[in-house]
């Protein structure tokens, strides 16, 4: 009938990104800079047979950034595109560690320091109704914020530890023609942000007169967003965007 079989082999192409950025501070700021790698073809299963691991399209990053004495913060995080192997549903967790100080030494009493631990675990799927251009989100955060005499108003506390746990659920339409530079298309974004409410479900305290750093041990809130963007071609690359 006319027809032929044609094998064709293929090669990953790279597209790992390398960061690196260094200085050095005065005033006993000391060394100041960045390193980041971004494995973006990242292959789990590989992790032992070659370097870098690539071929399943997941993406795997590494961040630390330092301000001296008095910031230093870093950043792991790993996302699966195809859990399971079969439908695009997107697995992504990450950990995350900063830390803000106020150039004082540790053993002076004017040391002080605002310390953020966190992780967060998260799923999306595409979704088939109301149509493919749908996607659901789902997902869980840890902070644990650490204070100590830290007084530049940025934060309720002071001293003491204070704690935030959050679901958040998200759903997604993006009918976008591109990313880098849309010309037609919408993008609509509905999410809501909610913590347990502790205060009534897990304890019998009178809120009213707690010092914060009993308060605000376990924080409660509940955010909803809603945005949405037109993008409409007028003639030829000038585009009218309503948000």
């Amino acid at each position: 009938n006319g027809t032929v079989d044609i094998d064709y082999k293929v090669e990953e192409k790279p597209s790992d990104q390398l960061e690196l950025q260094a200085g050095w501070g005065g005033k006993g700021t000391g060394v100041v800079g960045s390193l980041g790698v971004s494995f973006n073809n990242f292959a789990v299963k590989k992790l032992f047979k070659e370097f870098p691991p690539a071929g399943d399209g997941q993406k795997f990053s590494v961040r630390i950034q330092s301000n001296g004495k008095y910031y230093q913060s870093g950043n792991i995080s790993f996302t699966e595109p195809w859990l399971g192997g079969k439908k695009p549903t997107s697995f992504t967790t990450a950990i995350v560690r900063s830390r803000l100080a106020n150039g004082y030494a540790s053993t002076d009493a004017k040391f002080g320091k605002f310390v953020t631990n966190g992780a967060s675990i998260g799923i999306g799927k595409q979704l088939k109704w109301p149509d493919d251009f749908f996607t659901g989100i789902i997902s869980l955060d840890y902070e644990n914020y650490n204070l100590k005499n830290w007084n530049n108003n940025s934060f309720i506390l002071t001293d003491g530890n204070s704690n935030n746990l959050s679901a958040k659920f998200a759903v997604t339409r993006n009918s976008l023609d591109e990313f880098i530079f849309p010309k037609r298309g919408s993008n609509f974004e509905f999410n809501v942000q909610l913590t347990p409410k502790y205060s009534t479900w897990f304890s019998n305290k009178d809120y009213t007169n707690l010092p914060n750093n009993e308060k605000y041990k376990w924080i409660e809130y509940h955010k909803w967003r809603f945005n949405v963007e037109w993008y409409t071609s007028i003639v030829g690359k000038l585009v009218l965007k309503t948000s």
